[in-house]
């Protein structure tokens, strides 16, 4: 090549210099992090309603744990002190009397998240 062939060339500006994505590029990912968002999304659907039921269960037991306690320390008759329906109010379960209660002194809470009743033998269910 001739010297002013090899001038101009150098003055023109190098294209495999340029950096960025295109856009092709950019689709993909976005794609890519749409699909792992869906998943995660529906893989966090099931979890929370497995804590929940994990809770519910725990908070039963806790509630059962706290009336049988109660029972023993007063020596009470189940069939005594069980109210007519349920409630979420601990602070009048099993009865509304103040010697008969199981919050705050076998509860540290007054309300729980769902209703409880029991009943003449002294099981605790779900209202």
């Amino acid at each position: 090549m001739t010297r002013s062939v090899r001038s101009l060339l150098r003055r023109l500006p190098k294209r495999n210099n340029q950096r960025g994505f295109t856009l092709i590029e950019m689709l993909v990912v976005i794609s890519i992090l749409g699909i792992l968002a869906a998943v995660v999304t529906m893989s966090m659907v099931g979890i929370t309603s497995t804590a929940k039921t994990n809770a519910d269960k725990a908070e039963l037991h806790t509630v059962q744990v706290a009336f049988d306690t109660m029972l023993a320390a007063q020596q009470l008759n189940p069939g005594d002190v069980c109210p007519a329906g349920p409630t979420r109010n601990m602070a009048a379960f099993p009865d509304s009397n103040l010697n008969h209660r199981l919050s705050p002194k076998y509860l540290h809470q007054d309300t729980t998240s769902r209703d409880y009743k029991c009943d003449i033998d002294g099981v605790v269910s779900p209202g």
